[in-house]
């Protein structure tokens, strides 16, 4: 399965405690003591959460972190992006591959990397973190799972 480092972690732990606001926002500070988070690393994802327009900041007393639009629409994919998360495949990147001169699976996962995007993107981080997995298309999951070597 996948894993995520702690910079996805500690996004989506912050924005699903962002999600409860109402129209006030919340401390760094607050978010790592209640999650145990490393505030290092937090207000690095904060910022690049800023920068992507997915959060805003406000100083003063009332100030910290909260959320520019409703978790519903924002994606799953607007995160790992804003986090430097997506990778693509160097064959579906126009990147050159060592063994594009022999590959026979550049375009299965061509396939599924589409697929995969389009999946990431179709998630609501409401979906995501609140357990709701209906956007996720399963007739058309790939049934074998993939080398991460294969035109890397």
């Amino acid at each position: 399965m996948f894993r995520f480092g702690k910079q996805v972690e500690s996004a989506l732990l912050a924005l699903k405690a962002l999600s409860g606001l109402k129209g006030e926002g919340l401390a760094i500070s607050e978010i790592c003591l209640k999650h145990g988070l490393s505030k290092n690393t937090l207000s690095k994802v904060m910022q690049n959460l800023h920068a992507a327009k997915i959060l805003e900041s406000s100083q003063g007393l009332r100030g910290g972190y909260k959320l520019q639009r409703n978790l519903r629409l924002i994606s799953f994919y607007e995160v790992l992006d804003a986090l430097g998360e997506i990778k693509k495949l160097k064959c579906t990147n126009n990147e050159t591959c060592d063994l594009v001169q022999n590959c026979s699976i550049s375009s299965p996962l061509q396939i599924w990397e589409k697929r995969f995007e389009e999946n990431l993107k179709s998630t609501s981080l409401y979906e995501l973190l609140n357990g709701n997995n209906n956007s996720i298309d399963t007739a058309n999951k790939p049934n074998k799972i993939i080398s991460e070597t294969a035109c890397l």
